[in-house]
C-alpha cells in the first residue's frame, strides 16, 4: 500500500517514517507540506493513503483539503490534528465534513496511525482479491 506522508513538520514527519517504515506492506512517498505540492503529489503517485497535518503553509481553509479528495485518485486521507480533547469532537466533526477518512489527535500520541494502516491493508487485499487480482496458491 503506497503512503504519502505531507512534510507539515519535520519532527512529525520523521516519527511518522521511523514507524511506519517497519511495516513491510507500507511503501512510504514524501512531499513537501505545500497543499499545492500536495495535489501535484498525489497525481503522480497515485498513493492509496495521504497522511497529512491540518495546518500546512499555504492553506488554512479545511474546505481545500476536499480538494484532494475529490480528485480521480483521490486516497483515503488521514488528518492529524493537535487540540484539547475537550475541543477533539468538533475537529472531528469539522474534519470529516470536508472529506478526511480519519483524525488522529496527535496531542494524545500517533501510535493509532500503525493500526489504521493495518487495517486499511487488509481493505485494500480484500478488495484486490474480490477484484480477482489475488494469486490463487
Amino acid at each position: 500500500m503506497k503512503v504519502l506522508i505531507a512534510k507539515f513538520s519535520e519532527l512529525m514527519y520523521q516519527r511518522l517514517d521511523e514507524m511506519l517504515s517497519e511495516l513491510d506492506s507500507i511503501d512510504l512517498v514524501s512531499s513537501t507540506g505545500s497543499l499545492e505540492r500536495i495535489h501535484e503529489t498525489v497525481q503522480q503517485t497515485r498513493p492509496d493513503v495521504l497522511i497529512m497535518g491540518i495546518h500546512l503553509p499555504d492553506s488554512n481553509d479545511l474546505r481545500e483539503f476536499s480538494e484532494i479528495k475529490a480528485t480521480p485518485v483521490g486516497p483515503v486521507i488521514i488528518l492529524l490534528v493537535t487540540c484539547p480533547a475537550s475541543q477533539y469532537q468538533q475537529y472531528r466533526r469539522r474534519c470529516l465534513s470536508v472529506g478526511a477518512d480519519y483524525i488522529i489527535n496527535t496531542a494524545a500520541g500517533i501510535e493509532g496511525i500503525v493500526e489504521v494502516l493495518e487495517e486499511l491493508v487488509k481493505i485494500i487485499d480484500l478488495d484486490l482479491c474480490n477484484g480477482g487480482k489475488c494469486d490463487e496458491s
